[in-house]
Parts: structure tokens; sequence; C-alpha cells
């Protein structure tokens, strides 16, 4: 009979803690910081040509300014007679140039124009445009500074950094509106083969930029 007493009022006692935990209650307050903005930034560039210098940086034959026709290639010929190209920061925010690459938009050998990427191709053609694109190689300087040497074809195969060879070059860190001016070279190589004759291609160099961050210039160009 005391056990049940006991075990009753125990019961009684932990259901009025319970109800008393229930109806507990604080003083509050709360102040609102109104209006906040968040935008995120916008990283552009956009390219610009100085002086004379016609477009595209280089063209077998201009309609003006002939003195900058390039003429035929062959083995050997070296173009690098000052041809640059202007790099804007266009955006809202720093950024760094960072790389370089290409597209190849047409290739035509002996008059006949081929799709590069077709799987379908003929054995020649295809030695025609690895030929072609290997011993076309590019430079990219800054004044005297080497920034980029390769070929063609590393070019249109992935993003080449313009960092590698200066990796201390804090000129490539642009602010809002800044220019900033590279120099391009070409040349096919000495040991080009007949492969090479009678080829021709259509191709977009590409400028590629990124926020000032070490991360991202990693994902981009593989530092």
């Amino acid at each position: 009979m005391k056990v049940r007493l006991i075990a009753a009022v125990l019961t009684l006692v932990l259901v009025c803690s319970l109800a008393g935990v229930g109806t507990m209650a604080w003083f509050t307050s709360s102040a609102t910081s109104n209006v906040n903005t968040f935008e995120s930034g916008r990283l552009e560039i956009r390219l610009g040509m100085p002086g004379e210098i016609p477009k595209p940086l280089f063209k077998t034959s201009y309609d003006k300014g002939k003195q900058w026709d390039v003429g035929l290639w062959y083995p050997g010929k070296v173009v690098n007679d000052g041809r640059s190209l202007v790099v804007i920061n266009s955006g809202t925010m720093p950024l760094r140039i960072c790389g370089v690459s290409a597209n190849i938009t047409r290739f035509q050998k002996n008059s006949t124009v081929y799709n590069p990427g077709d799987p379908n191709l003929s054995r020649d053609i295809k030695d025609a445009y690895n030929e072609f694109t290997d011993k076309m190689i590019i430079r990219v300087k800054r004044g005297n500074t080497l920034l980029y040497q390769g070929s063609l074809k590393s070019l249109t195969s992935s993003v080449q950094s313009l960092l590698k060879l200066n990796k201390e070059d804090q000129n490539s860190l642009l602010e809002v509106e800044q220019p900033l001016e590279y120099d391009f070279e070409a040349e096919m190589l000495p040991e080009a083969g007949n492969a090479a004759q009678g080829a021709s291609a259509t191709v977009d160099l590409v400028m590629h930029a990124t926020q000032d961050n070490k991360n991202a210039i990693t994902a981009l160009v593989g530092e």
C-alpha cells in the first residue's frame, strides 16, 4: 500500500513538473537590418586592335592595309611584325588574363573545305590537318617577355597558360576598364612536311581571363 502511494505521489509530481515546463516563457525582442543587397560582380573582357593593325591578326590578304598581308605559308616562314591584341577589362571586378586557346572553324586542302571534327575524313586529309596544325607555331609576348610558345594544335586542344613561363607576372592583373596589349607571332617550322602543302585554316584566337584567385587560375589552365 505504501509503495502504491509513493508511486502515485511521484507520478503527480512529474505531471506537475511537465505542466510547468509547458507554460514557461521569456521576454524577447528583435531588431531588423533592412534592405540588404547581394549582387555578384561581372567578369568580362573585350578585344581591341591598336593603331593601324587590321582585323583579323593574320590574313593571307587584306582588303585594306596591304602592308599587313601575311601571304602564303611555307616551311621556315615567320610573321613577327608587331601584330597585337588589346585586352580590356569591360566587367565590374578585377581579373587576371591567364590563358589563350584557338578554335579552327574551317580547314581547306587543295581548294576543298573539310570539317576538322568529321570522323570520316580520309587519312590524307587527317595527315594534312595534323601536319599543318602541329608545325604552325604561335607565340604570345608582352614587350620582350615571352608568355606562350606552342603549336596551333596545342591551342585547339585546351586553354594554354600565359602565366606558366612567368608566374610572378603581376601585369596580367587588370582593374576595371584597364587595357593590356599582347603581341602575337606565327611561324611554320622548317621541318613542316609535304602533307601541309595546299592547306589552310581559319582560326579564332581566344583570350581567357579569371578572377584573381589561385584556385580559379588552377582550374582554368592547370597551374
